[in-house]
């Protein structure tokens, strides 16, 4: 099993229990089995017992995104999103996985590609989401590019599914190719990790030059809307993927209230931050920003397997981030803004929720 690759972490995480503030699905549940503990003791025995996964604990499995918050939490980040993904890949081999993940292992690859030196992809078309291709020809009208919806790859890699997501990114590089594209632009955290980091991972060769929506749109500019205005930038849990360095110890302490830059590093949270302090944007804060950003329901595919459990997610998020006193929640994640717009308003809170490339 691709587990016992992590059996030293294993062996602590079942028992430790410090992490359960970091946890996505059982602050939004209540429900230990949806500790990143629980899923550990899983893992283990399963792992030790060598009798595979039972439908409840691989439902268990997938009933959660990839603990990453966990991770960044821990003061000594055990790689919890490793060893979440190893089981699951494990449960793919043996044919276990739940129904709802089935569904996107076995779903076609969709796109539509318009030519151009320049493709925009829009982020949140692979996970299904109403308006993504309307969303993407707005943003692309302003970089003068064209755009690609569809299947990448990244939904079926977090779910365990590497043979499927290795099609996927394979399907996607020859759309480019049919189009002529030299210059890829995404559209937030989620696409820009998967083009820049999962395709070499999973050996596709990406020949294009992949840049940010937030690059070419600002380019020293500030983003507009936003002077005077109290502001909580939401990061995307990917983003902790393309971050430099993971959170110092001293933020889980209760006294904890900054400096912002012990929560993570790199360009993938500076940036977009840049673009709004220019713009004289006000932040607000909570501790779970950056590499500690809770998912807002989007990541990982979870509104596309379990959605109801998604929901409650972003219901948690939306919430917490309402009582820092924020007007408005700017994210860099396209996929981030379309899955909210789907959920009932009375969650937002009185909450506007932009999505940055709005704000040029």
């Amino acid at each position: 099993m691709r587990t016992k690759a992590y059996e030293p972490y294993l062996a602590g995480c079942r028992f430790c229990p410090m992490c359960k503030p970091a946890s996505d699905s059982l602050n939004a549940t209540l429900l230990e089995s949806h500790a990143t503990r629980a899923h550990a003791m899983i893992i283990w025995r399963a792992m030790n017992a060598e009798t595979g996964y039972t439908a409840k604990q691989a439902e268990l499995l997938y009933k959660c995104n990839l603990d990453g918050v966990a991770e960044a939490f821990c003061v000594d980040h055990y790689p919890t999103r490793a060893f979440m993904l190893a089981a699951r890949e494990d449960i793919v081999e043996a044919g276990a996985e739940p129904e709802a993940v089935k569904a996107v292992l076995n779903r076609e690859a969709l796109f539509a590609c318009e030519p151009g030196d320049m493709i925009l992809f829009a982020e949140g078309s692979d996970l299904g989401f109403d308006g993504a291709l309307a969303k993407g020809k707005e943003i692309a009208k302003k970089i003068g590019s064209g755009v690609l919806t569809g299947t990448n790859g990244y939904a079926p890699y977090v779910l365990g599914g590497r043979k499927k997501a290795a099609q996927e990114a394979k399907t996607f590089v020859e759309q480019l190719k049919k189009a002529g594209a030299k210059t890829l632009v995404t559209t937030g955290p989620e696409s820009h990790y998967a083009f820049t980091k999962l395709y070499s991972e999973l050996g596709v060769e990406l020949s294009v030059k992949v840049v940010t929506l937030t690059e070419l749109l600002f380019a020293g500019k500030g983003a507009k809307g936003v002077e005077g205005k109290k502001v909580f930038f939401h990061d995307a849990r990917a983003a902790c993927g393309l971050g430099d360095t993971m959170p110092e110890e001293k933020v889980i302490m209760p006294d904890f209230f900054g400096p912002e830059k012990a929560l993570g590093t790199g360009v993938v949270y500076e940036s977009p931050r840049e673009v709004l302090k220019k713009g004289g944007a006000e932040f607000t804060f909570l501790v779970w920003l950056r590499a500690m950003a809770n998912a807002m329901g989007n990541d990982e595919a979870l509104a596309l397997t379990y959605p109801a459990l998604a929901k409650k997610m972003a219901a948690r998020r939306l919430g917490m981030i309402a009582q820092t006193g924020a007007e408005i929640v700017v994210t860099d994640s396209l996929a981030t803004e379309l899955y909210v717009e789907t959920l009932d308003q009375s969650l937002l809170q009185g909450l506007s929720v932009r999505y940055l490339g709005d704000l040029a």
